[in-house]
């Protein structure tokens, strides 16, 4: 890189980035430094001699010079974003503790600056569903139309639910991590952002397009009130730690559209996560909003009562229906996962069971504590392209 006007004797100006000042180097870099990209996939190749990712010791390790502009253009940062992309290996213990200490790692390279000054820290921590990284492709499974896809591969909802439940792990695994750095670092700033499969927030979509919150979305919800009520139970440590800037719901969680499927025939009598069957029945049998009116505001309420720790809101095996245990570092035991077949039958199969399953997309839900006159939830059209089952019932 070339910054001097003097010249050479072949006429082309020449000097190098090292002959800048140290507060103009410092300042440059502050603003090249991206965002925290978290993927399971990069943790093969974690040093253990090191202690730190690679990528954050190519420029310490230039000189004396640049290792101390680094630290400092790190600690200018008023805005770190984290990126948790993808799911995690719930099946592989071994995987499990290589993952956990690559993310630790890497997140702590990031807010040690902030941590030695004792300074606030805004973060946004976003979680991004990646679903062709599965094998085979998951990403099919929440096509709202028949897609063109390869010969061979069908819908499934046994992939849809290892998909979700490695990617609520992946959101639990990550608060451990955090509430750790946390414990060091009271002054982080935290919100946490679920995107939608296509990578993007559906608030900001319907700005940008100007959609009508009547209208279907393009794709089919990732997130289930089930497994994102999963996720917000195990980051409720903000609330208690940290009441003056995590209060409310809405200081914390910015939600995507969210599922919520109900089958009027059939629900496990011990799951607080979905309405009770003569509810919704009722329901049924007033007129057409009603049962989308009960479908958001019992959403609403799951999500804040779960938030706030009230009681009916306890999250074990003996209030989730499906409920699948895996073993994630940072907890004393099992972590109870979801795996939400009715959404998830819904979403891949012709079934009986599908057939008399109703999904519903809530918008929304968590910016306000109490619901408004416009909230309500929007009935889903069953997706084409579902695998039929020979048998009777589904899987």
């Amino acid at each position: 890189m070339n910054i001097n006007d003097s010249k050479g004797n072949n006429g082309r100006p020449r000097g190098n980035i090292m002959q800048l000042p140290t507060e103009t180097l410092t300042e440059i870099m502050s603003y090249a430094l991206g965002s925290v990209d978290l993927r399971c996939e990069e943790a093969k190749k974690w040093t253990s001699e090191l202690q730190k990712p690679r990528p954050l010791l190519n420029l310490k390790l230039v000189c004396k010079r640049f290792h101390t502009i680094s630290l400092e253009a790190l600690s200018k940062r008023k805005h770190i974003d984290v990126n948790l992309i993808g799911p995690v290996p719930v099946d592989n213990k071994e995987r499990m503790d290589e993952v956990h200490k690559y993310y630790t790692s890497l997140l702590m390279a990031n807010f040690q600056p902030a941590i030695e000054k004792n300074r606030s820290q805004g973060v946004r921590i976003s979680l991004l569903p990646a679903l062709n990284s599965q094998i085979p492709p998951a990403g099919i499974n929440w096509a709202p139309h028949d897609p063109q896809r390869p010969t061979g591969i069908d819908k499934d909802d046994a992939t849809v639910r290892k998909v979700m439940v490695s990617h609520q792990a992946a959101a639990i695994l990550l608060s451990a991590i955090m509430h750790s750095i946390v414990l060091k670092h009271p002054k982080l700033r935290l919100l946490i952002v679920f995107h939608e499969v296509d990578w993007m927030v559906s608030r900001f979509r319907e700005e940008e397009e100007g959609q009508s919150v009547t209208l279907a979305p393009k794709v089919n919800p990732f997130w289930d009130l089930t497994g994102v009520c999963g996720i917000v139970y195990h980051w409720r440590w903000l609330r208690e730690q940290c009441k003056k800037q995590h209060k409310n719901f809405s200081d914390v969680f910015l939600t995507p559209n969210i599922a919520l499927a109900l089958n009027v025939d059939h629900r496990w009598g011990w799951d607080s996560y979905l309405p009770r069957k003569t509810v919704v029945i009722t329901a049924l049998q007033a007129d057409p909003e009603a049962l989308a009116r009960h479908a958001f505001d019992f959403s609403l309420a799951k999500l804040i009562a779960t938030w706030s720790d009230s009681p009916d809101a306890q999250w074990s095996r003996g209030t989730v229906a499906r409920p699948v245990r895996h073993y994630i570092p940072g907890y004393p035991k099992k972590v109870v996962c979801s795996e939400n077949q009715v959404f998830a039958q819904w979403l891949t199969t012709i079934c009986r069971d599908s057939h008399n399953t109703m999904c519903f997309v809530i918008r929304g839900a968590g910016t306000s504590e109490v619901a408004r006159p416009s909230d309500v939830a929007t009935k889903l059209e069953a997706p084409s392209g579902r695998t039929l089952m020979i048998h009777t019932f589904c899987r």
